[in-house]
């Protein structure tokens, strides 16, 4: 059995588990990895299927998205990126 990396970043996880989906791997089989790789902690079983719903419809971004807030909302009531 391999060590488990102790550092490391979420963006580092969830490249890894975008890259797991293009090869198409299942997200149970993903879950599997990341936790023996990176620790239970690294990311939970219903956020990895999350990730592959994400990168499956066509996301490419590993950062996080906007948090909604009032003030990302212009007069029309259209999200504003800032």
């Amino acid at each position: 059995m391999a060590t488990p990396i102790k550092e490391w970043s979420k963006l580092e996880v969830r490249a890894v588990v975008r890259f797991l989906v293009s090869k198409g791997t299942k997200p149970s089989e993903i879950h599997k990895q990341i936790a023996e790789t990176y620790g239970e902690g690294a990311m939970s079983r219903s956020r990895v299927y999350q990730w592959c719903t994400w990168f499956g419809e066509g996301r490419t971004s590993l950062g996080d998205e906007p948090k909604w807030s009032p003030e990302n909302i212009d007069q029309r009531g259209e999200h504003n990126s800032c």
